[in-house]
């Protein structure tokens, strides 16, 4: 069993702010520009690795639908307690004919380009809180020197494998394309933020490597994207873990993990965050599966707190160090 490195830094301050609350206010999560065009997508755009960039993740007709993988979907939404304060005449679960799409967030004008790295907001599966999340932490690594991928991927009344096959198709672009952007292909990193970080997690357990969407949706029209290997060199753990998300639920076994490509891990999340035990579980899990685990602890913090707490620049450090 690998020792769980401490990283204690005087940056990390933590917060008594509760993001949450924006969350249920009357206007709705914050959410990020869709693309322009429905031509606009990863396999077929013009990129503009220069200026920001909002691209759909698949081609018109050909977007992959997988099956249940973890029991607590066959709940639709049932599990997901903490989310339960939300009006139920509004909840804010994907309408018909959404697109998943991503949103590239080039490093600041002048910065040394650093790396690549793929996010994934929370939300619970029912919404994305990029506004919050990712949004407010790309901003600041852009301005350390990183290209940023924001991934709205698909939630509910989708599949959790849906969000995942959203993330490693994203992955996979930007490893394709990591000359475009600046930065080696070795050089791209994975973040998820609570339901995000599942997402991500299971992306990183059936979504990486070689394993490509037609492995859960036969009708799937695999395309140049999908030669490239899925995996990535760091995985940010943002307040969450690997497992089944419905609240009641075991994390994912020793055994389960060591069949895995896991990465280098950073695990952040607060002292008085509600999952705190399934966190710890987890980033114990890993540690015992012999993955190299990293984590920060905020004093005092509660869940879903985004880019407050001083924990982003220790991470980018981190991830600097971890990518080399």
């Amino acid at each position: 069993m690998r020792k769980v490195y401490e990283i204690e830094d005087e940056r990390v301050v933590g917060t008594t702010v509760d993001l949450m609350e924006l969350h249920r206010h009357p206007s709705g999560p914050v959410r990020t520009a869709a693309p322009s065009s429905g031509r606009d997508t990863l396999a077929g755009a013009v990129l503009t690795p220069d200026r920001e960039q909002s691209l759909y993740i698949w081609e018109e007709g050909n977007m992959p639908c997988g099956p249940v993988i973890f029991p607590s979907e066959e709940m639709a939404g049932e599990g997901y307690d903490s989310f339960m304060m939300l009006d139920p005449d509004r909840l804010p679960w994907d309408a018909p004919g959404f697109r998943p799409y991503v949103r590239v967030l080039p490093p600041a004008a002048g910065k040394k380009v650093r790396g690549g790295i793929v996010m994934c907001s929370g939300g619970g599966f029912l919404m994305r809180a990029t506004g919050t999340e990712a949004l407010p932490v790309a901003r600041e690594l852009q301005e350390l020197g990183f290209c940023c991928f924001m991934v709205e991927y698909r939630v509910l009344p989708s599949r959790q494998i849906d969000a995942a096959m959203d993330i490693g198709r994203v992955i996979r672009f930007a490893k394709m394309h990591s000359g475009e952007y600046g930065f080696d292909a070795r050089h791209l990193a994975l973040a998820g933020f609570s339901a995000g970080g599942m997402a991500a997690s299971l992306c990183i357990q059936k979504c990486s490597n070689k394993d490509t969407p037609d492995l859960f949706d036969p009708a799937y029209k695999r395309d140049e994207i999908d030669g490239v290997n899925g995996d990535v060199m760091a995985y940010g753990m943002v307040y969450t873990f690997f497992g089944d998300p419905g609240l009641h639920a075991p994390v994912i076994s020793v055994e389960e993990l060591r069949r895995f490509r896991i990465p280098p891990v950073f695990s952040v999340y607060g002292e008085a965050d509600p999952l705190r035990d399934r966190i710890e579980g987890c980033v114990d899990a890993l540690a015992e599966a012999d993955a190299h685990v990293s984590r920060v602890i905020m004093p005092g913090t509660h869940h879903g707190v985004g880019a407050l707490g001083g924990w982003v620049p220790v991470f980018a450090e981190w991830l600097c160090r971890t990518l080399g």
